[in-house]
């Protein structure tokens, strides 16, 4: 099986060419290698839209929007230096211990 890739926008203008130039999708098929179903879809997408690039892609919507990160900085902030100030006195509690345990 092979793998899907798709079209460049040169095969999409081939496509769309030998389509304007009156051959049929079967036709179009046979001279660029690509399935008839793709062959199509662009002449489709291209009667529709006026266009041979596709749609862009949505992708997955983000988790947390700007007004959400804003909230989460401002909320997390303030924990945060709290928290770095006894990340550092545990370490050097630590230390301290491991340097007196030397001698």
């Amino acid at each position: 099986m092979t793998e899907r890739q798709e079209l460049a926008e040169f095969e999409r203008g081939l496509i769309i060419g030998g389509y304007l130039f009156g051959h049929s999708e079967r036709e179009i098929e046979e001279k660029t290698g690509h399935p008839k179903s793709t062959i199509h879809d662009t002449i489709a997408r291209y009667c529709e839209t006026g266009t041979v690039t596709p749609a862009p892609r949505t992708g997955r919507p983000p988790i947390l929007t700007d007004r959400d990160k804003r909230h989460l900085e401002i909320t997390v902030r303030p924990i945060a230096g709290r928290l770095q100030n006894k990340f550092v006195q545990i370490l050097f509690n630590r230390l301290e211990l491991l340097l007196v345990n030397r001698q």
